[in-house]
């Protein structure tokens, strides 16, 4: 999702473990920085075009016949998606309406990370115009999913971690789900209403692959369109599995995808903000000063919980900002503390 002068690959070990510090990462930098290498047998390059296994896969995790014929608008920015979204979905009785599909590493059209707001306006207009029943955006390696109602509004990824928890305990009933610490109470409160088990994650895949494994977990969902699954021993995400639970979940709903939504009315999130800071380490010490009465938890950078309003803030491993997710249990409580927060941080 990154602009396009960013490059970059993923390495997995087995079983599509992550490469991290933890699974072998510094092992190979010493390896790499002896520079020391015995030889060893030329291999071989064996060449498959694994797309039809692909659509085989991810086909698995739902039941097409159930998909009613809805209208779908779906943005592929330009990326991977352009290529598997026709694949995936031939053989689907739905309506697409394509936007992006071609293949332009340039990204002409809008940058591919839909969960900044001028890359999604045209597809929030697009379901609007031609009165869609939903829209579907991805970004550039198509591995988040990003949903839009009828009614053109984006929707929060934990409210969609916990539609898509509801959907997979219908199929694993009493499972193990995974949600991350910026999430809205709404992901925990669905999950247990349908008798499901839930448990917090730090943020990032390494650790939600390690804690699934861990905990057996079935399904885990972070806030920014990482959907993780579990097939076999294998714990990945996947950018496709989600859309066609959704679409899945929607028909068997029979109710506008915004009806579906109602219930998280009464959840009131702030969004992801993030603030430029030069210190990061000085300013969760001073908000840890600051809200000590809470219950507060260092996890990944600080969250603290009060019985009507809770909050995280976490500094970027890449960049000199410190992003804020808040919740409360009224629109204007949420409003009075994230920006009696926020000038915490930006003080």
């Amino acid at each position: 999702h990154n602009p396009k002068e960013y490059n970059g690959i993923k390495f997995t070990r087995e079983k599509a473990i992550p490469i991290s510090d933890a699974t072998g990462i510094k092992e190979i930098e010493k390896l790499v920085e002896k520079n020391d290498f015995e030889e060893h047998e030329k291999g071989r390059i064996i060449k498959k075009d694994v797309l039809k296994d692909y659509v085989d896969f991810v086909l698995r995790f739902v039941d097409v016949n159930k998909i009613k014929p809805l209208k779908v608008v779906m943005d592929a920015s330009n990326g991977m998606a352009g290529m598997i979204v026709p694949k995936v979905f031939e053989k689907i009785g739905i309506d697409i309406i394509p936007m992006y599909f071609e293949l332009d590493g340039s990204f002409p059209n809008h940058q591919s990370n839909p969960l900044i707001l001028e890359n999604r306006k045209d597809i929030m207009k697009r379901v609007v115009d031609e009165k869609a029943d939903l829209g579907i955006a991805w970004g550039g390696d198509a591995d988040r999913c990003f949903f839009i109602d009828e009614k053109g509004r984006f929707l929060q990824g934990d409210f969609i971690t916990g539609l898509l928890a509801e959907n997979m305990l219908k199929k694993h009933p009493n499972s193990m789900i995974l949600y991350d610490l910026r999430a809205s109470w709404f992901v925990k409160d669905i999950i247990e209403k349908n008798n499901g088990k839930s448990r917090m994650c730090r943020v990032g895949h390494s650790f939600f692959k390690q804690y699934m494994r861990d905990e057996n977990a079935v399904f885990a969902g972070e806030v920014t369109g990482h959907y993780y699954y579990k097939y076999n021993d294998f714990y990945t995400d996947n950018g496709m599995i989600p859309a066609l639970q959704m679409l899945e979940l929607i028909s068997e709903k029979n109710k506008p995808f915004s009806e579906t939504l109602k219930t998280t009315d009464h959840y009131f999130i702030s969004g992801e903000i993030n603030s430029e800071v030069e210190n990061k380490e000085a300013v969760i010490k001073k908000l840890e000063q600051e809200f000590s009465d809470g219950k507060i938890s260092h996890m990944d950078g600080i969250s603290v919980d009060y019985d009507d309003w809770h909050f995280n803030v976490r500094p970027s491993n890449t960049e000199p900002l410190i992003r804020l997710n808040l919740e409360a249990k009224t629109k204007e409580k949420m409003e009075e503390m994230r920006d009696k927060v926020l000038e915490m941080i930006r003080s």
